[in-house]
């Protein structure tokens, strides 16, 4: 059981012993619960289980940014962390989904294909085009010249 101290437990939404305690005070990036100058489940883990060595860090077995139960909390290094990350399938390469995978996109593969497609035969605008798909004829512009969605060759 971690050891007292009244005014950062009680913004703990303190369950069970294997369930996630919940920050309720304010948050900082990512979802964290945020602390004084620290990050809510390092002030939780210090007061449970002493000083961190220097350059340390707190990880989360249950990947729950604002669980702040001591038995979720682990100590590591940056490399332990990003390994759990990686182990998890939580780190996506590259900044931003690409394709049809990004959050934005209003067109399949296939979609866009078909652009393709149908501009390279002839006798039909862009501007029908996108018309045709619910996209600007900007975007349509964009996809036949190749600088939005990679233009595949047959050897991918």
């Amino acid at each position: 059981m971690p050891r007292r101290s009244a005014p950062f437990w009680s913004l703990v939404d303190q369950r069970g012993p294997d369930e996630c305690w919940l920050w309720t005070g304010r948050t900082v990036g990512k979802g964290y619960g945020g602390y004084g100058r620290t990050t809510a489940h390092r002030h939780a883990y210090v007061l449970t289980y002493g000083p961190l060595p220097p350059g340390a860090v707190v990880r989360h077995t249950c990947d729950n940014p604002p669980c702040c139960n001591p038995a979720h909390l682990r100590s590591g290094t940056y490399q332990d962390n990003t390994d759990d990350m990686m182990t998890k399938g939580r780190w996506h390469q590259g900044a931003t989904p690409k394709g049809a995978t990004h959050h934005f996109a209003k067109l399949t593969d296939e979609q866009v294909a078909e652009i393709r497609r149908l501009y390279a035969a002839g006798g039909i605008s862009q501007r029908e085009l996108g018309e045709r798909f619910g996209v600007k004829q900007s975007q349509v512009g964009r996809i036949v010249r190749g600088s939005s969605r990679r233009v595949l060759d047959s050897t991918e």
